[in-house]
């Protein structure tokens, strides 16, 4: 009876495994590669969390917008962040800020690094938009 049961687990677990991966993708049937989402809203713009950030580097591979940031902090563990668009398009401009939520009281600075898919940020009839990112002087070119 045991072979039997480790039969059935490996056949549900083979059943499951395609499942996993299609949870992955994005409504256009493609995997990211991205750690995150853009956050499309003009009241978290406008109202999210604003704790100090300095973006260190800045790219695009893909639909994936690369973000090497730093804060002072603890450890930086709790750091809660988001790519926060404001949802207002001026040609082919979009404003993009990181909106970080850091409660660490430590002097320590430390860095990260992270992705976001920034696919939705696309204007349809174009091949190409400028990102302008908060406290990032040069305006990133993202074609697609």
């Amino acid at each position: 009876m045991k072979c039997c049961n480790t039969w059935l687990k490996v056949t549900v677990y083979v059943m499951l495994f395609p499942l996993i991966l299609i949870s992955c993708e994005d409504d256009e049937g493609r995997r990211s590669s991205c750690d995150d989402i853009v956050v499309i809203s003009a009241d978290d713009f406008d109202n999210g969390p604003n704790a100090s950030v300095s973006i260190i580097n800045v790219s695009v591979i893909d639909d994936c917008l690369q973000i090497e940031y730093g804060a002072s902090g603890c450890d930086g563990n709790s750091w809660v962040i988001d790519l926060v668009d404001s949802d207002e398009v001026d040609g082919q401009n979009r404003h993009i800020r990181l909106a970080l939520q850091n409660t660490e009281a430590c002097l320590a600075f430390f860095t990260r690094s992270v992705s976001y898919d920034i696919s939705a940020l696309q204007i349809q009839g174009l091949n190409e938009v400028i990102l302008n990112l908060t406290n990032w002087e040069i305006p990133i070119t993202y074609a697609y």
